[in-house]
């Protein structure tokens, strides 16, 4: 948390940015983000973005597991254009975006999954960071 505090909120809506990601470079452009703790007490972040493209419509979860660990997850689908295959590729130029880096591909990609230093990250970002320092701190 300290880490995102230190540089400052940036704001990701309107934000428009060409990452490189598996040697491919992508543009993602932010067009809203909403950070909330549900009622079952997870994070949840919803992206609203355009990756090379294509209009995203995704929901970051992130939880405790048996650990306490903090950890999250976003599905790949399948009925985006291209396949799950290039929706792997456009998520995760967005997650390098929003959290620094992509995340690591399970499941034969079917998901990407976080740690709680993808998030620390995300603090940066003024819609990320009152839920998740709230989510992180345990309320």
């Amino acid at each position: 948390m300290e880490e995102g505090s230190a540089r400052g909120v940036h704001t990701l809506t309107g934000l428009r940015q060409e990452v490189e990601v598996e040697g491919g470079r992508h543009v993602v452009e932010i067009r809203r983000v909403d950070a909330r703790i549900d009622e079952d007490g997870k994070l949840r972040i919803r992206v609203e973005a355009v990756a090379d493209g294509v209009e995203m419509e995704r929901e970051y979860t992130f939880f405790r597991d048996r650990g306490n660990r903090t950890s999250g997850r976003v599905s790949t689908w399948t009925r985006a254009p291209g396949g799950r295959e290039e929706d792997l590729k456009r998520l995760k130029a967005l997650s390098t975006v929003i959290f620094g880096e992509a995340g690591s591909e399970v499941a034969g990609g079917r998901e990407l999954r976080y740690t709680r230093r993808h998030l620390e990250y995300a603090t940066r970002f003024r819609e990320v960071k009152e839920a998740a320092e709230r989510w992180l701190r345990g309320g």
